[in-house]
């Protein structure tokens, strides 16, 4: 597919108590690693005794390619921010869910004692005949930058489009109305678990988040709240998430919820195209506003 020399080939799965070892080592990241990846193989490694164009470069320099296997058409970004900050080479990601493919690449910079990862660039799904992508470039940090100028020529024209609606998506997450803790509640959880998340999964979250609170002496609501009544039924649980947060964010058009398959998530590919300090930002805000709501009952 990307006809690189056998000489690169290593086609080595990479056993997922390596990666949990090493690289995915919270639990929110564990979950949204055993909810989206199959696998991970690990191409090819094109280093300057691997590579004939490298030959010259810089022994402790190498660019790999690892192929992400999935069970959705969706990965999170901070799930491969965890991994390229734990390995000191670049990679480039090809994300595949039935037979359509994505690349991805971090802008990621090495110092000599830490791994910095800005954001990461992705094309959208292909399928594998127009998968192709020349890996020029006498140094690995030369055909990196060559890879991500080939991938922002395939996104350039959604450029505009996609940061005006994240710009805007995050005017109004900034300034959203709160009458009750479940809309911030709600948004960790869809971010926790990558951008999606099954009904089931949201009310066991709710469930969670309210009955830590109670176990630590803390309030829940200003009133009565059925995620932290252990006599409210599931049929009572299930109506209330869909009918208040999941409601009301969906009015917002930002978010989508599918009925049929019971699937909550940011609309389209707005979660995509967040940056990753957007996410942490969102993170961050959500718990700020949870504080100070939980503050003043």
């Amino acid at each position: 597919m990307l006809e690189l020399p056998k000489t690169t080939e290593f086609n080595k799965v990479i056993p997922k108590e390596k990666l949990f070892a090493r690289a995915v080592t919270t639990e929110p990241m564990r979950d949204v690693y055993e909810s989206q990846v199959k696998r991970i193989i690990w191409k090819n490694k094109l280093s300057s005794v691997t590579y004939p164009p490298y030959a010259n470069s810089a022994q402790d320099l190498e660019l790999e390619v690892f192929e992400i296997q999935t069970f959705t058409p969706k990965i999170d970004k901070r799930l491969l921010r965890s991994i390229d900050r734990s390995i000191p080479y670049y990679i480039f990601h090809v994300v595949t869910n039935d037979d359509m493919y994505q690349a991805w690449i971090a802008e990621k910079n090495r110092s000599a004692r830490t791994i910095r990862v800005e954001n990461y660039r992705h094309t959208g799904w292909m399928p594998e005949t127009e998968f192709q992508f020349e890996f020029t470039g006498s140094t690995p940090k030369k055909t990196l930058d060559n890879l991500i100028e080939q991938v922002n020529t395939r996104r350039i024209h959604l450029a505009n489009e996609q940061a005006e609606q994240c710009s805007s998506f995050m005017a109004y997450f900034r300034e959203m109305r709160m009458t009750r803790s479940y809309k911030p509640v709600l948004i960790l959880a869809v971010i926790q678990c990558g951008g999606m998340i099954s009904l089931e999964k949201a009310v066991q979250y709710f469930k969670a988040f309210y009955r830590d609170r109670i176990n630590r002496g803390l309030p829940t609501e200003k009133d009565y709240c059925v995620y932290s009544d252990e006599n409210a039924s599931l049929n009572k649980i299930y109506a209330n998430l869909i009918n208040n947060p999941i409601n009301a964010l969906c009015n917002s058009g930002y978010f989508a919820y599918d009925s049929i398959t019971c699937i909550f998530s940011f609309a389209g590919d707005l979660y995509d195209n967040l940056t990753l300090n957007d996410i942490d930002e969102i993170v961050n805000i959500c718990k700020n506003r949870l504080n100070e709501y939980f503050e003043r009952l």
